[in-house]
């Protein structure tokens, strides 16, 4: 497509936010319940990205960036955490069947519940949803500026083998 690898990095990591930042901005009530599952896998994403280019962002912006996308990730953990245990334990009465129905039915309403009220909580009042969509604008806004300059192998190739060399050493 003759796109060089440093405006395929920024278009890449432009979509992950993207994605974050359409399931976020407009969602309450019910649909924020569903809205940041669906939003935080971009961020680790987001994340990986910047791992890859380090060495040509440069360890400020990279920190930078990377305490960015972690801290908002963080900031919406909770209700994750919480659709989490409730898809995995209507995984398991799918799957092994044998759960009690209405001790299983009963958790999983109250798994339910505990997800809706961080939700709330999140898009109502503590703020936390707010910073966390702001955060991630902004980070979005910072990626035209990155300083990214090298050609394909050499953008990624550093961050490519210290991935994994550190994943050859776990």
């Amino acid at each position: 497509t003759g796109e060089d690898a440093a405006a395929g990095m920024r278009r890449i990591a432009a979509g992950r936010a993207d994605q974050a930042l359409e399931r976020l901005r407009g969602a309450d009530g019910p649909e924020l319940a569903a809205a940041i599952p669906g939003a935080r896998p971009a961020l680790p994403k987001l994340r990986g990205l910047l791992r890859l280019a380090r060495g040509e962002l440069g360890e400020a912006t990279f920190e930078a960036e990377n305490r960015r996308y972690r801290d908002a990730g963080r900031l919406l953990s909770g209700s994750r955490d919480a659709e989490g245990k409730r898809e995995t334990l209507l995984a398991l009465r799918g799957e092994l069947g044998d759960l009690p129905a209405g001790a299983a039915g009963r958790w999983a309403g109250e798994l339910e519940a505990e997800r809706d009220e961080l939700a709330a909580v999140v898009g109502a009042g503590d703020g936390r949803f707010g910073e966390a969509v702001a955060a991630i604008a902004a980070g979005r806004a910072a990626m035209p500026g990155w300083s990214l300059e090298t050609g394909s192998w050499a953008l990624v190739g550093p961050g490519l083998s210290r991935t994994y060399g550190r994943g050859r050493k776990a």
